[in-house]
């Protein structure tokens, strides 16, 4: 059963995408150290605390309709179809931006601790909304069912990004200085990624298509924005803690050392991204049996994989830690170990669980759990904090994604039968 779950894999051209996305990873990595070395372990910490910010917010930019394109445009057959809905999913991000923009704004000028600029917040919304519509554009090359090249668009902005970032942050070494860099690189290659697009489908698009041009459809809307909704209190679940870190009162080196080891075990989450990024479409087509099947391919081949990856953390965490930041951030140690058991059940139960849910129209079950849960994470952040610091900050999060997991295995199990 796993050598046909693995060559099932590899034929919808899994091998691109995990070729790409290792690459990409390992390049994030470099990007993320060289970066650590180059600012202060203060200037690391505001960064990380506008990228959490962004990284919550960013389900929110454009309503989500990126995830709307990977969900109906896999149901569309011809590529005129796909190319039409892709531009009316960009139609209406761009429409609501300066709305977004104003409540981002209004949000993040509020937060306690936030150490807020206008400059690096402006910089880091434009990046991050560029960052959308390329996430649209690699979306829509998905349902095209073109792997090959979605791993090569993905690879090169990978590299592009790490040029530019390293380039500019080596004269610039603070937080205004990643965020501009960030918000060149992603801006540039979003608008050649649209007249590359523009040249490839124009041909397409007939002219009794132009009738239909404006918004997406209220249906898309509804769903993306749902999903928007899952994927924000998600993505809270994970990175909450760096705001309650900061909210709370926490130094600035305390959240960058936690930052160092939230980084580490976020980044080793690639693999089972990956498998979701090139299934979602196959898992969306699949009868409820072929998913229980599915799934426990999955798990059984999951398993021995992740548990290489829990032992090094649990054993050597200060090694890891040293080798890869310096030892400024050794005493995030203890954070470490307990991240690695919320890998464990990350890999193996959250996000295939989650993915598979929502590639089945089961987007508002995953809403309900990641808010719910998200609201339990903040507030074990506020009891365990005070007491603990950062290590409290880390057993929040495990805690949580340790039981929001085992519910979510059991509306899968109740939805499949």
């Amino acid at each position: 059963m796993s050598l046909n779950f693995i060559k099932g894999f590899i034929e919808r051209g899994g091998a691109w995408v995990f070729g790409s996305s290792l690459l990409v990873k390992i390049l994030a990595f470099i990007l993320s150290i060289v970066v650590v070395r180059l600012v202060s372990i203060e200037e690391f910490a505001i960064i990380s605390i506008y990228k959490n910010f962004f990284l919550i917010a960013l389900p929110l930019l454009g309503l989500g309709l990126n995830h709307s394109l990977l969900y109906y445009g896999s149901k569309h057959r011809t590529k005129a179809k796909k190319s039409l809905l892709l531009l009316k999913c960009l139609i209406t991000a761009i429409f609501v931006l300066p709305i977004v923009f104003l409540l981002l704004y209004l949000v993040a000028r509020f937060i306690p601790n936030f150490y807020f600029s206008t400059t690096i917040f402006t910089y880091a919304f434009f990046s991050y909304f560029s960052l959308f519509c390329f996430g649209c554009f690699l979306n829509y090359y998905r349902i095209s069912e073109d792997n090959k090249l979605f791993s090569k668009i993905n690879s090169f902005y990978s590299l592009f990004s790490l040029f530019v970032i390293l380039s500019f942050v080596s004269f610039k070494a603070d937080a205004e200085g990643y965020f501009i860099a960030q918000f060149l690189s992603s801006s540039i290659f979003s608008v050649s990624l649209l007249c590359f697009f523009w040249s490839d489908c124009k041909g397409l698009i007939k002219i009794s298509y132009f009738k239909r041009f404006g918004f997406a459809d209220s249906n898309h809307i509804k769903y993306g924005f749902v999903v928007a909704l899952g994927s924000l209190a998600s993505q809270l679940m994970l990175v909450a803690d760096t705001f309650m870190l900061s909210i709370l009162g926490e130094e600035l080196s305390d959240i960058g050392i936690f930052s160092a080891a939230s980084f580490v075990f976020i980044s080793l989450l690639f693999i089972p991204s990956v498998y979701m990024t090139t299934d979602f479409v196959h898992i969306a087509k699949c009868n409820e049996k072929e998913v229980r099947i599915y799934y426990k391919s999955y798990f059984f081949v999951m398993f021995p994989v992740v548990t290489i990856m829990v032992l090094p953390l649990l054993l050597i965490p200060e090694f890891i830690l040293y080798t890869i930041f310096g030892e400024n951030y050794i005493n995030g140690s203890d954070c470490l170990k307990y991240f690695s058991i919320a890998l464990l059940f990350s890999f193996l139960i959250r996000t295939p669980i989650g993915n598979i849910l929502s590639a089945r129209g089961y987007a508002n079950i995953n809403v309900g759990i990641a808010i719910f849960f998200s609201i339990v994470n903040m507030g074990l952040n506020f009891i365990l904090i005070p007491k603990y610091g950062i290590e409290g900050a880390s057993i929040a999060t495990t805690i949580t994604i340790s039981i929001s997991s085992i519910v979510s295995l059991f509306f899968l199990k109740k939805k499949l039968g």
